[in-house]
């Protein structure tokens, strides 16, 4: 018994090798040969750079992140799509509004973009100040990934009745 174990792993050890060394043709695909050959793009070709540089940090140099906009600068956000007012309240006030911002809001917070919102709409809601007067009171998101912000009016400090703007 102590000897068949060890004449056993040797036959299937010659019997493995003897089958590998018949082995099958692997068959691969065929090489194609085409006229149209790939050219590198004019603005990738290898430029003469500065001792101690390369390609990727010049690059990086060149483009630098864009900042962004804080309440503070959001008036001087230039927006030119109009808004339109669908409903209006007895006083002439906009009760319904529905449209979107001209600019791309990619990149800025919901936040930032409910007071984007707000200074387009200060002229017909009759706001001096939106920035300032007002207030995020809540932010909840929907089951469908909308964003809804709730904001309270203040007047010196105070909250003006019925001064809520849901967006």
């Amino acid at each position: 018994m102590k000897n068949l174990l060890p004449v056993l792993f040797g036959l299937l050890f010659f019997a493995n090798i003897s089958f590998a060394q018949k082995g099958q043709k692997i068959l691969l695909p065929k090489k194609t040969t085409s006229s149209v050959r790939a050219k590198p793009l004019g603005s990738l070709k290898r430029a003469a750079l500065p001792a101690g540089s390369s390609f990727f940090t010049n690059t990086l140099q060149r483009f630098q992140p864009l900042e962004k906009p804080t309440r503070q600068g959001l008036s001087n956000v230039k927006i030119g799509q109009p808004i339109e007012v669908v409903a209006f309240s007895p006083q002439g006030r906009p009760t319904w509004v529905k449209g979107s911002l001209a600019i791309n809001t990619r990149g800025i917070d919901a936040e930032d973009q409910a007071f984007l919102y707000l200074d387009e709409l200060k002229n017909k809601m009759g706001i001096e100040h939106p920035m300032e007067e007002f207030q995020i009171s809540k932010q909840q998101q929907d089951e469908y990934g909308q964003t809804h912000i709730r904001m309270e009016q203040y007047y010196h400090g105070l909250p003006v009745y019925a001064g809520e703007v849901i967006l």
